[in-house]
């Protein structure tokens, strides 16, 4: 279930708040979370999102990753790149155009 840009801008901002709030965590990780959390508010549960799958599902995450990053490396060496990064994808699911 494809979100639209304002479910993908409220995903970025809990994944986002996720970081702020732990030590240090990757993205894919914090993503899949929220997402997930995304489908249980609609009642859809028991679902476990891959990798693959964020970069279909979240298109300005798939737009942020550095050419010669691969799928099993963190992309953003530490906590401020990936808060840079999510601000980055929340800028651009802003607008009030679903």
């Amino acid at each position: 279930m494809k979100p639209t840009k304002k479910q993908r801008h409220e995903i970025y901002l809990e994944a986002k708040e996720m970081l702020i709030k732990s030590s240090d965590c990757g993205m894919c990780l914090l993503l899949a979370i929220s997402y997930e959390k995304h489908l249980s508010k609609r009642g859809i549960y028991d679902v476990s999102v891959k990798y693959a799958e964020l970069l279909d599902l979240l298109p300005e995450f798939n737009a942020i990753k550095p050419e010669n990053k691969t799928s099993h490396e963190y992309w953003f060496e530490n906590k401020e790149q990936r808060l840079a990064a999510f601000n980055k994808m929340i800028e651009k699911t802003k607008s009030n155009d679903a």
